[in-house]
């Protein structure tokens, strides 16, 4: 999931996000450290919008479904150096410049 990923990016520590995970062959995890929880969601929503990641909703033989996160159609653009994603971030009180991220 969305959540899941940002968690995982975070470097979380959470056996509700890692309990499945071998968190020392995920590459980037613990990358995302530096942001806050509230910018990494600004940061995934964008990439949903700017088409470079998807999350599917997937049906389940119980009835339900779950939510996967999935390469969208602009990731091998960015893979490559074609596409460059950049998401500004609202300029906090007190402070004179946005952040930025880039990837």
């Amino acid at each position: 999931t969305l959540v899941q990923l940002t968690e995982l990016y975070r470097g979380t520590k959470s056996k509700q996000y890692t309990k499945f995970v071998n968190t020392d062959a995920l590459k980037g995890y613990g990358a995302g450290k530096k942001y806050t929880k509230i910018e990494l969601d600004l940061i995934v929503h964008a990439m949903v919008f700017d088409g470079i990641i998807e999350e599917l909703s997937e049906g389940m033989d119980n009835g339900f479904s779950a939510d996967y996160v999935h390469l969208g159609p602009k990731a091998p653009a960015v893979r490559n150096g074609n596409h460059q994603f950049f998401v500004d971030f609202p300029i906090a009180a007190g402070k004179k410049e946005s952040k930025k991220s880039s990837s």
